[in-house]
């Protein structure tokens, strides 16, 4: 909805004249009123413009950033306060990270911010909403992992093919986290781009190891596996080679 200042001008012309009619003498009520609800009329048509398409656009707009996430809010402020221009036509609606770590019980995966250096990898995720304009197309989704000394640690893009809706965008590989001296602890940001433009930056942290914060208990833990893995080598032998080796010495005599 727009103010057309231009039609001032004979709006007030017209306006006066509608006054000096609806209020000369022996003009009924009913007629005043006709009048001046005529004028309004005309003014509200005059004056305002309305755009029915734009209105309904600025409708789907605000329903799609209801779903937005809390981490998506922050990483899209985050780059307003930038000052960088986002998509009007992709909205970040989710990002975060997935954690992978090998246990007893299997591989485990989470989502997490706050990240240790005992587990094994972590993958960044993006979930967009795409509008109808900007769907079928192939376009680059670029995510980068940026350390606390401001260096770049990991860099993965993909050529995707957008589709109308929401989009849920895993990376393919990860970056390795349990022994990788590359990796220091910190505060890190983590960026996606569509098309080299960046909706998103994610604040996440990286503790050490345990090895790395308590390394004498690491090296009592790795004593104790390799006490044990010794001891599962002096195991007696089963019967069947008691047997045999009993046969053997037999024959020997």
């Amino acid at each position: 909805m727009q103010i057309r200042a231009r039609n001032l001008g004979w709006l007030a012309v017209i306006g006066a004249m509608t006054v000096l009619a609806a209020f000369a003498p022996g003009t009924e009520a009913t007629m005043t009123a006709a009048l001046l609800g005529v004028f309004g009329l005309a003014t509200a048509a005059s004056l305002i413009h309305f755009a029915p398409g734009r209105l309904i656009e600025q409708s789907r707009s605000s329903l799609t950033a209801l779903r937005m996430s809390n981490e998506a809010r922050e990483a899209v402020e985050r780059v307003r306060r930038r000052g960088n221009n986002l998509h009007s036509s992709v909205i970040l609606l989710d990002v975060g990270l997935i954690t992978a770590l090998s246990g007893p019980e299997g591989l485990v995966m989470r989502r997490a911010r706050d990240l240790s250096k005992d587990d094994d990898g972590v993958r960044p995720f993006a979930v967009l909403h795409v509008s109808p304009e900007d769907a079928d197309r192939r376009s680059i989704i670029r995510f980068e992992f940026i350390d606390s000394d401001g260096q770049v640690c990991y860099v993965h893009e993909m050529n995707t093919y957008l589709r109308d809706g929401e989009m849920n965008l895993l990376a393919d590989h990860q970056m390795a986290l349990y022994g990788n001296d590359r990796v220091r602890a910190g505060e890190w940001d983590m960026r996606v781009y569509v098309d080299n433009r960046l909706v998103g930056a994610h604040m996440f942290s990286v503790s050490p190891s345990l090895e790395d914060r308590f390394p004498r208990a690491a090296q009592e833990r790795a004593a104790r596996r390799l006490s044990e893995e010794e001891r599962e080598q002096e195991t007696p032998l089963r019967l069947e080679d008691l047997l045999r080796e009993q046969t053997r010495q037999r024959r020997e005599r």
